[in-house]
């Protein structure tokens, strides 16, 4: 049994754990009250304390601080349903000029028809071969379930206390993921593939860094560098994503996503 020990009550200074694995940390319930209007949780078991005993993030080196990891307990999920995925979003301030990205979306959804035949046939060859069987298995026994998800809370390590948990939200089953799986994917590489330096404004560049690695970033800095001696990079990745998300911004992601002209697609 892996022995546990609580660093998060220890009080600054030098230390040699005596245990390689930390604990984990319950933030607690959620306030329904920061819910939106037209989320609510119904069903919130009942249950006479939080899991304790669940290991945390594991020491594979010095350390210079604490690790943080979130519990996969109902606390946390529901924490996360009330600060993040349910959360009242903000207002809307800005809007999407299409016109400035029509380009991009037809070439999308040129990329996008050459390849999805492609992902159709080799999609599930992106999984190791334990999840091919569970696919396999999946599409035999479940229904397809394209309005149900399952949630659960992401273990991630903070190097400060978190304030709130965040949880994953996937298909109910492989065989949905399935289904819906090689579209996604192909309109994903597609845009990808489109946006390597896509000019959406005058001196205003755009890249999708989906599947790229370290080494291509690499090489796509340097081919910036070569054109642009003296660039400036704006790094964007959502903050609060779900929290975030409304009417407009679904309707505008559509509207990205009818580049590829298949119905089933846009109705998943």
């Amino acid at each position: 049994m892996t022995k546990t020990v609580n660093l998060e009550s220890q009080p600054n200074g030098v230390y040699v754990p005596v245990a390689d694995v930390g604990d984990t940390i319950c933030l607690g319930l959620g306030d329904e009250k920061n819910l939106g209007k037209n989320c609510v949780i119904t069903d919130l078991p009942k249950f006479g304390g939080c899991r304790l005993n669940e290991a945390g993030a594991r020491l594979v080196g010095p350390a210079v601080r604490v690790g943080y990891v979130c519990r996969k307990c109902i606390c946390n999920a529901h924490n996360a349903m009330c600060n993040r995925h349910g959360k009242k979003p903000p207002p809307v301030k800005a809007t999407v000029n299409r016109a400035s990205y029509a380009s991009m979306r037809e070439l999308a959804g040129m990329e996008y028809g050459l390849s999805i035949a492609y992902w159709w046939e080799n999609w599930i060859y992106k999984w190791p071969l334990v999840k091919r069987l569970m696919i396999e298995t999946s599409r035999v026994y479940d229904r397809l379930a394209p309005d149900r998800v399952k949630n659960m809370v992401k273990r991630e390590v903070y190097h400060k206390l978190p304030t709130k948990a965040r949880c994953i939200q996937y298909y109910q089953n492989l065989a949905t993921q399935s289904q819906f799986g090689p579209e996604f994917y192909a309109i994903q590489k597609a845009y990808g593939k489109v946006c390597q330096r896509f000019e959406v404004y005058p001196g205003i560049r755009v890249t999708i860094a989906t599947g790229m690695n370290a080494n291509d970033l690499g090489r796509w800095a340097d081919a910036v560098l070569v054109d642009i001696p003296c660039p400036m990079f704006y790094e964007r990745d959502g903050k609060n994503w779900d929290a975030s998300q409304q009417r407009e911004h679904h309707e505008n992601k559509m509207w990205f996503f009818s580049a590829s002209g298949d119905q089933s697609f846009l109705n998943c």
